[in-house]
């Protein structure tokens, strides 16, 4: 299935996300992607990694704070949790569809 995320760079040459019609509290993952990873392909590159260690079973959990998020994967989901609204609730979608996710915005990030 075609995700209904669309990654890009505008026309300043800045990566992008856009999600219409995004479930509530889906805007945290077009944040979390512009903002906390950006175009540092080392964070990008290190979240992929410990994800792809928690589906082959070699790690439980991990866990990583950021700029406005931190970020929890487990063998079942990814969740996002602001980091400064404490009235916010986390937003979780499945890890497989999160790291998916990840690599488009790495293969962006290398082009």
């Amino acid at each position: 299935m075609k995700s209904p995320i669309r990654l890009f760079r505008d026309e300043r040459g800045a990566l992008r996300a856009a999600w219409p019609a995004a479930p509530a509290g889906g805007l945290m993952v077009l944040r979390y992607l512009e903002g906390d990873l950006a175009e540092d392909p080392q964070a990008v590159a290190r979240v992929l990694r410990e994800g792809r260690a928690i589906l082959r079973g070699k790690s439980r959990r991990f866990q990583i704070g950021g700029n406005a998020f931190v970020l929890k994967l487990t063998p079942q989901r990814a969740s996002l949790t602001p980091t400064y609204d404490e009235q916010a609730q986390p937003y979780g979608l499945p890890l497989v569809d999160f790291l998916k996710l990840i690599a488009r915005w790495q293969k962006l990030i290398r082009a």
